[in-house]
Parts: structure tokens; C-alpha cells; sequence
């Protein structure tokens, strides 16, 4: 009797020792998910706005530039092209004509916008087919130590065409200074043209000569 007795005491202490255990475990298991939380939420909200971002930009639309293509090419104008476009694709759409001498060009050349892009023509002479020059015309594999303009002999329309801030208007006073003057003695007496001043001439000194 008394050792049956002592089983069941041994019993009872058990149970409320394993009781006791569990309610500590639970107690140390709460008071771990309440410090797990706070770093639980930020990685959550750290996923989703990488989430919103990617899908964000996934959305947007491609910009877009502007590009002028003259000389050999059956469809001259401007073209309207995704950024990052190269000199390949915009001929795609001008479609160069037969005597169209795209060796000389640099056909994976990424455009930019603003760019103008002149193909030369079979036989033509690099002096006579515009040099790249940044922001500016796409040529001779996009190399600026091209032929340069000779500002004594150009037309008008190889100075508007060939020279960056020469327009139409430009280009003819310069064509009538030289007539008035008997030619120009360096490429520096440009600036003397109404019209065109240090930062222009900055501008277009890379590209100009005198013969």
C-alpha cells in the first residue's frame, strides 16, 4: 500500500514538472516570436518593394530619340527609334540605295538623339562625307580624325550639313565673307562672321580647315 502510494506520488510530481516545463517553453516561445516580428515585417516589406519596383520598371515605356539620315538613301527624313538603337537599324528604315557606301560606316554604332547620320555615296572622298563628331554626325566608323571641311571651297550646303550650329543662314555669310575677304587665312578668322563667336567656334574647330 504505502509503495503503491509512493508511485502515485511520483506520478503527480512528474506530471507538474512536465506541466511547468511546457508552460515555460511556451512562454519562451512567445516571447521569441515577439523579437522575431519587427525583422519578420521589414524583410516583408523590403520584398514587396523590390517587388513594386521591378514591376514598375517593367512597365515603363521605352525612351525614345530622334535621328536625321541624309546622302545615299532612298527615304531621307527623321526617324523615330528606342535609345540604344544602332546605325544598322535606322538605315533599315532610310533603306540606302545602290551606290550607297556602307563600309564606311559604323553600322553598330549606338545612336544618340540629335544625331545625324549622312551615307556616303560609292567613290565619294571622306572630305566630302561628314566626320562624327559627338552629339552631332555619324560617319567614317565614328572616328573624328575624318576629312574636314574646307570652309575656302564648301557650298553652302556642305557647311549646313557637315558643321553643327551652321545653318542655312550661317553658312551663306560665311560664303559671302570669304568672297568679300578673298578667302579665309586660318581656320580662327571663322569667328570674325557675324554670327559665330568663341563658343561656336569651339564647337566646329575640329571639324574646319583652310586650303
Amino acid at each position: 500500500m504505502i509503495e503503491e502510494r509512493r508511485i502515485w506520488v511520483v506520478l503527480a510530481v512528474a506530471a507538474l514538472v512536465m506541466f511547468f516545463a511546457g508552460f515555460k517553453y511556451a512562454d519562451y516561445r512567445q516571447s521569441r516570436l515577439e523579437e522575431e516580428k519587427p525583422a519578420m515585417e521589414e524583410l516583408l516589406d523590403s520584398g514587396q518593394q523590390e517587388s513594386t519596383g521591378e514591376n514598375k520598371g517593367e512597365g515603363e515605356e521605352p525612351k525614345v530619340i530622334y535621328v536625321h539620315v541624309t546622302g545615299a538613301v532612298e527615304n531621307p527624313g527623321i526617324f523615330q527609334l528606342e535609345e540604344g538603337a544602332r546605325v544598322f537599324e535606322v538605315l533599315e528604315k532610310a533603306r540606302p540605295t545602290a551606290e550607297a557606301d556602307t563600309n564606311q560606316l559604323n553600322l553598330a554604332q549606338i545612336l544618340a538623339d540629335q544625331d545625324k547620320l549622312i551615307v556616303p555615296r560609292i567613290g565619294e572622298k571622306l572630305e566630302q562625307a561628314a566626320p562624327a563628331v559627338s552629339g552631332g554626325f555619324i560617319t567614317g566608323g565614328g572616328s573624328p580624325t575624318g576629312g574636314k571641311v574646307n570652309i575656302n571651297t564648301a557650298p553652302v550646303s556642305e557647311l549646313d550639313a557637315r558643321l553643327p550650329g551652321i545653318g542655312p543662314a550661317l553658312a551663306q555669310r560665311i560664303v559671302d565673307y570669304r568672297e568679300q575677304n578673298g578667302g579665309f587665312k586660318s581656320p580662327e578668322e571663322i569667328t570674325e562672321v557675324a554670327g559665330i563667336g568663341e563658343k561656336r567656334y569651339e564647337q566646329i574647330k575640329e571639324l574646319i580647315t583652310v586650303r
